[in-house]
């Protein structure tokens, strides 16, 4: 018995231990500055999630933003995938806000070179890491 709780006590610790932060680094996916994103949109094709530390659902999108990182080798190329925190940089770059960000989290597709203007596309869709991919694929193609 005392085996099994312990078993227990070690499982919840590793569980604990691997919980996970919006700000935390993501494999596969840029973390923006409001400068980088600049010079990433300048250069090509940019997904996007907005994200707050404070967001309980950006918290629960970890795992589907850990997946798409896990994919990025399928999405377009010329395409930049990433995060950037939509409240320490209220304003990207160019000191604007993009209307299509009105809460947290929100996934956008920003066009190559097109930052000064409000263009950003909205994915809508589900949180399924193969459902955005094929979104963001068919964003590049468009």
């Amino acid at each position: 018995m005392k085996l099994l709780v312990v078993l227990f006590l070690a499982i919840v610790g590793v569980v604990v231990a691997k919980s996970h932060h919006p700000k935390d680094r993501i494999e596969g996916l840029v973390e923006f500055t409001r400068e980088s994103f600049s010079k990433a949109v300048a250069e090509g094709d940019v997904f996007v999630e907005v994200y707050a530390d404070w967001c309980g659902n950006c918290q629960n999108a970890i795992p589907t933003m850990r997946h798409l990182g896990d994919k990025v080798d399928q999405i377009a190329k010329g395409v930049t995938i990433g995060k950037i925190n939509g409240e320490k940089y209220k304003e990207f770059g160019n000191g604007r806000k993009f209307s299509a960000v009105n809460g947290y989290p929100t996934l956008i597709y920003v066009r190559k070179g097109t930052e000064k203007k409000d263009n950003a596309r909205e994915y809508k869709g589900s949180m399924n890491s193969n459902d955005i991919v094929r979104w963001v694929n068919r964003q590049r193609r468009d």
